[in-house]
């Protein structure tokens, strides 16, 4: 990871295009042509487990992929979480076209080598995010959970998860991913005061400022 800090505008940058250049090449992508992705995953909603019809990939191959762009998204990139997410849950048994959308995720990490994770001045305390589909999972009807936090203006923990239970509204589904979310806001608030950083929690040390959509 690449560290970039601006004293004068008190900015610090984060990028990972290094390792995406490494990446590509163990991946032997280093000669594809393609045009520049704008999207991580298109088409989710159509992912499912494959069928005795479908044509299988590699699986030490689709493993392997998923491996390179999981670290990636662990690090700085809570932008393909989601798409990982989907995909890493055909490890098992992955069809051609499972190994498709890895691929077009390659190429949009590819695309993007070059953007940062930015944390400045401007918001500095921590605020956390929580949203979740209803039943995205076409096969399962299980519902995924989201959320980000953000310290400095930029995301310091993410998640993409899909549910363990299967919701019976939309209510239920975002309740199930507000809790998630408010179980890594007590971890992460707990850790800030363990250090000495409640000052970044807000006006009160023992409450945080969590957000659903």
């Amino acid at each position: 990871i690449k560290i970039t800090r601006n004293r004068s505008d008190r900015t610090l940058f984060l990028n990972q295009s290094s390792y995406i250049e490494k990446m590509v090449s163990e991946l032997k992508m280093e000669q594809d042509s393609h045009k520049a992705q704008k999207q991580p995953i298109t088409g989710y909603d159509a992912l499912v487990p494959a069928s005795e019809m479908d044509e299988r990939t590699d699986l030490r191959v689709y493993q392997q992929f998923i491996g390179s762009i999981n670290y990636a998204m662990t690090t700085i990139r809570p932008d393909i979480a989601f798409a990982v997410n989907k995909l890493a849950q055909y490890m098992s048994d992955p069809a051609n076209y499972h190994q498709s959308a890895v691929k077009h995720i390659v190429r949009y990490l590819r695309s993007t080598k070059d953007m940062n994770l930015r944390y400045g001045p401007e918001n500095p305390n921590l605020i956390g995010y929580s949203d979740a589909d209803y039943g995205g999972d076409k096969s399962s009807r299980k519902s995924t959970t989201a959320n980000v936090f953000l310290l400095g203006g930029g995301a310091v923990s993410w998640l993409s998860r899909k549910q363990r239970s299967v919701s019976t509204s939309t209510t239920e589904a975002e309740y199930i991913a507000m809790s998630t979310c408010s179980k890594q806001g007590v971890w992460l608030a707990q850790l800030l005061r363990d250090i000495g950083y409640a000052q970044y929690l807000g006006d009160n040390p023992w409450t945080g400022n969590l957000l659903g959509d």
